[in-house]
């Protein structure tokens, strides 16, 4: 096995079925400070996966990141009753009472 500087070996081999290199958290926190600092925070945005570095971030710190980082479905799901309740709340109750009556007809 290689060597690899200032990381160490993290066993996640319960849920991966393979060990896992802890990822130093400097260099993460360094390269994601030089993209924001020279590409700009849209960079950030539309390039950076949040959800891996997040992970990456607390595994550097030797903590296993399963039910603590909500995961991409979970994520998807609350967005959408976000915008359903949105879109409940700018519904005028007389359409509704129009879209059941034609719906009723039918």
């Amino acid at each position: 096995m290689m060597s690899i500087e200032k990381n160490i070996l993290f066993d996640v081999s319960k849920k991966y079925g393979l060990p896992v290199y802890v990822y130093d958290k400097n260099k993460i926190i360094s390269f994601l400070t030089t993209i924001g600092n020279v590409l700009g925070p849209e960079a950030l945005k539309q390039f950076v996966n949040v959800s891996d570095a997040i992970t990456r971030l607390a595994t550097a710190e030797g903590i296993d990141p399963d039910g603590l980082i909500r995961n991409q479905e979970d994520i998807n799901a609350e967005l959408q009753q976000q915008q359903l309740q949105q879109v409940a709340q700018n519904i005028d109750p007389e359409q509704v009472q129009q879209l059941a009556n034609q719906v009723a007809q039918q």
